[in-house]
């Protein structure tokens, strides 16, 4: 787990568990106080294992004073919690997931225990720390320290590269894809970029949009192979982070960043340039059912947070979402998101519904979890596009090839005519990409082939304007 370029250890790993488990997988459980540029922030994160297949309600208690008992307790600054986690909808698919929480005791490297439930109906009161039938995690281990640096020291001209690193870190080993399931998603595979401080527009945009290249089959629009990286690289994020960058019209500028205002006409530009198979639209003050449709279309969304009382704004990928209404006039909600500013992987938040809109709540920020109102969210989809599928080969495209109509040079698209049912494409020599021309073998039917509009991701040959 990497926090701004430098190394975390996640707690827990290989441990027992003490209901008699066995051994816990590597990267799924551990309890982390931050802090911030050498600064301690009133700011704790739990990380724990996904174990149920459906959407349940995580709950979480810690003995943070060690009293043997979970309950508030009185420190310095007010009054700390023990039950952090409170019925916190999670939806399967992720190995596991982190909530943050105020951690206003000053004390750090202690033993704590901490016992996690997933429930199908919400806790009145907190779990005891007594191991049952129902225990997601259950161990006695030691909270620690992670610092974050105030700024991440970018290397080789990257923003957020951080201490450097592999340049391929940037994607987990899960396949890529949407885990859908009644009441929830979460969406596999999205990149996991540490940023620098005022980098997270640019590159929750710029990730957002490797995923679709992804998983919708058109990555060469993103990278050049000749540079040695995929789109599957932390690398191509940064680049195309400065790409948008460039595009918008501005310098991005570290103590500045670039503002959420300006990116969404610049990723247009973006998207316009390189002729990208997606759609975009901008949504103020989005509801939370808005956000969650948009994603079981297919969507990538980034949302836009607000704080009260502060002049700043965060903008994030979001990775999925949970809802679920076990009563009558019951209902708990939240989002998860891949957020390259935060210390953790795949973090979830609670959601409050405001009158239409949404606030996350413990949303950590400057150092403190507080409420994030969700201003703004930018929706982008794929989308068709016309293509011909081969009649005959074209070079080294077979026969049956679909090929973007981006990649045909030198021929008419028809519309139905005498010896063709469809719109169909001729040409006298039809040049495909890369491709020798090509002469039109069957002038009086279909000519090279027919035309249609099809989903991106069923396109063999995608070109794109470099």
């Amino acid at each position: 787990m990497r926090v701004g370029g430098v190394l975390g250890v996640l707690l827990g790993a290989g441990l027992a568990a003490c209901d008699g488990g066995g051994p816990m997988p590597e990267r799924t459980g551990g309890i982390e106080a931050l802090d911030y540029g050498g600064e301690r922030g009133a700011l704790g994160a739990v990380t724990v294992p996904v174990t149920a297949s459906e959407v349940r309600l995580l709950n979480v208690v810690v003995d943070l004073d060690g009293s043997g008992t979970i309950a508030p307790y009185a420190v310095p600054d007010g009054t700390q919690e023990e039950w952090v986690v409170r019925n916190l909808p999670v939806a399967p698919g992720a190995t596991s997931v982190t909530a943050h929480f105020e951690l206003l005791d000053p004390a750090r490297d202690r033993e704590v225990e901490l016992h996690a439930t997933y429930d199908t109906a919400p806790r009145d009161a907190a779990p005891g720390l007594t191991s049952d039938g129902g225990t997601a995690l259950h161990r006695r281990l030691v909270m620690t320290t992670v610092m974050r640096p105030a700024l991440a020291d970018p290397a080789d001209g990257y923003v957020g590269q951080g201490a450097g690193g592999d340049p391929n870190e940037a994607w987990t080993r899960e396949t890529p894809g949407d885990v859908d399931v009644p009441g929830g998603l979460y969406r596999a595979g999205l990149p996991h970029v540490p940023q620098a401080v005022n980098s997270c527009v640019l590159h929750s945009i710029a990730a957002n949009l490797a995923w679709l290249a992804r998983i919708h089959d058109f990555p060469e629009c993103l990278t050049n192979a000749d540079q040695g990286f995929g789109v599957d690289s932390s690398e191509t994020i940064h680049e195309l982070g400065y790409r948008i960058g460039d595009l918008g019209g501005f310098a991005y500028e570290g103590d500045r960043g670039v503002l959420p205002s300006e990116i969404f006409p610049a990723k247009n530009r973006l998207v316009a340039a390189l002729d990208l198979p997606i759609t975009s639209e901008e949504l103020m003050d989005p509801s939370f059912e808005a956000i969650a449709a948009a994603m079981r279309q297919g969507c990538v969304v980034e949302i836009v947070l607000t704080f009260e009382g502060l002049m700043g704004r965060h903008m994030t990928a979001l990775s999925g979402f949970a809802d679920v209404t076990p009563a009558p006039g019951m209902r708990f909600s939240a989002l998860g998101m891949r957020d390259g500013a935060t210390s953790s992987f795949n973090d979830v938040y609670s959601v409050r519904h405001d009158g239409g809109g949404a606030t996350l709540q413990g949303f950590p920020f400057r150092g403190r979890a507080r409420a994030g109102r969700i201003e703004s969210a930018i929706v982008q989809c794929p989308m068709r596009v016309d293509a011909v599928t081969l009649d005959y080969a074209h070079g080294a495209y077979e026969a049956g090839t679909v090929v973007r109509m981006t990649c045909v040079f030198d021929g008419v698209v028809s519309d139905v005519e005498p010896g063709c049912d469809g719109r169909h494409l001729h040409g006298a020599a039809v040049v495909i990409k890369d491709a020798p021309a090509t002469p039109d073998r069957a002038p009086m039917n279909c000519g090279h082939g027919r035309v249609a509009e099809r989903p991106v991701r069923e396109v063999g040959v995608v070109c794109c304007p470099r």
